[in-house]
């Protein structure tokens, strides 16, 4: 008798400690769950819209009082071979619908859509002897003419995984310029390092987003690359099953007015409440 008294005193005891220690736990949930719901969701962009986003942050926050997204700039490409690697991204704007059919459909939560489309510009330094007149048939004379070719460094966003590379290749193709040497073509990691290397004077001529120029502006001249030399770009929302409420909640603000005007702004050509699907 005298040792199962023990027995029953000790699981009683046992059976306090868990109860202290369950409502610690409550305590301490309770304490940092503010703190969490605080963090937006992950989000994976391309960095065709780095410059655009602190003002759609901006007018997404004040008009939801949400928090703004955690957001991941790279090019479609490597940001979609992350998610493949097992990044838990919660929603993705690619740059093409290539990097959203690399994903294996188990992972998305509906049909991808697309939500902007975008344009390319050739873009070079205020000082430049190229921004009188600029334009693509300009810069393939320059590179055609012997005293001016190897000294011309042209930077594209790299075409192997981003999507505006693919069509600053085109662009280039089209106007007649080929067989550019490595040391002529500089492929960047993604768009907005190759608007770097023009504006810090690492190129003499970078073909990069629109919306990345007219969003930021700076110390260059630019001028439209002519649509009809490269295939169209689409930006494209996928949404993941992993997503949240507030996930959900910008998913659902993006093609609103608010960031549509934003888009429009900026160069893009924003698609709005009418997203098409970007898959068959």
């Amino acid at each position: 008798m005298i040792l199962k008294k023990r027995k029953q005193a000790v699981t009683g005891q046992s059976r306090r400690q868990r109860v202290s220690q369950y409502i610690v736990f409550v305590m301490f949930l309770s304490a940092n769950l503010p703190a969490l719901a605080d963090q937006g969701p992950l989000l994976a962009a391309a960095s065709s819209l780095r410059s655009l986003w602190p003002a759609l942050m901006q007018a997404y926050t004040y008009e939801t009082s949400e928090a703004a997204p955690r957001v991941s700039f790279a090019s479609s490409g490597l940001l979609s071979t992350q998610i493949l690697n097992g990044a838990p991204f919660e929603i993705f704007l690619s740059a093409d619908v290539a990097s959203i059919k690399r994903l294996p459909p188990k992972l998305l939560k509906n049909t991808p859509k697309v939500f902007a489309r975008g344009s390319l510009s050739l873009v070079v330094p205020e000082a430049s002897p190229l921004a009188d007149g600029l334009s693509m048939t300009s810069l393939a004379a320059a590179l055609s003419d012997s005293a001016s070719k190897n000294s011309l460094r042209v930077a594209i966003p790299n075409p192997v995984h981003a999507p505006y590379g693919i069509a600053a290749q085109e662009a280039l193709h089209e106007a007649g310029i080929r067989d550019l040497s490595a040391s002529q073509l500089l492929a960047a990691e993604n768009a907005a390092q190759t608007l770097q290397f023009v504006q810090t004077g690492a190129v003499a001529a970078a073909i990069v987003p629109q919306v990345l120029v007219t969003s930021q502006g700076g110390s260059v001249v630019w001028a439209e690359v002519p649509e009809l030399s490269y295939r169209p770009v689409e930006h494209v929302v996928a949404v993941f099953k992993s997503a949240s409420a507030s996930a959900e909640t910008f998913v659902q603000w993006l093609p609103g007015k608010s960031a549509r005007q934003l888009m429009e702004e900026a160069g893009l050509q924003a698609t709005g409440g009418n997203l098409k699907e970007a898959l068959p």
